[in-house]
């Protein structure tokens, strides 16, 4: 399907490209510059990154993200938080509904770092 690229533009003359966190099959999390096709949802404070294939029968995968600060773990920089993925089954006559595989869990407050 392709894939948009973003970039960080603090600093105009140096652009820096963006890596996001994915859901990695079968083995946990990485990261990839490519995220896939990205769509804002102003209304809900997320962007989706959908990767898929145009090819029939096929499935595609849906991270949302949310942007955020790393909250004192390592910086106050911006970033790009991952809250859920979700897939859905493409057929031959029409898309199926999302399902999410994964969703991000609150943190218990005793680990909470302040």
């Amino acid at each position: 399907m392709g894939s948009h690229l973003v970039f960080d533009l603090k600093d105009a003359r140096h652009p820096k490209l963006v890596v996001f966190p994915f859901l990695a099959q079968n083995t946990g999390f990485g990261t990839t510059p490519r995220p896939g096709l990205i769509t804002w949802r102003k209304e809900a404070g997320e962007f989706e990154a959908e990767t898929g294939t145009d090819m029939c029968p096929s499935s595609r995968l849906r991270h949302v993200y949310r942007l955020g600060r790393t909250e004192g773990f390592t910086s106050g920089t911006s970033s790009f938080v991952l809250v859920r993925v979700d897939v859905t089954a493409r057929g031959c006559g029409g898309d199926q509904p999302w399902s999410t595989v994964w969703q991000a869990p609150n943190w218990p407050e005793s680990m909470i770092v302040r």
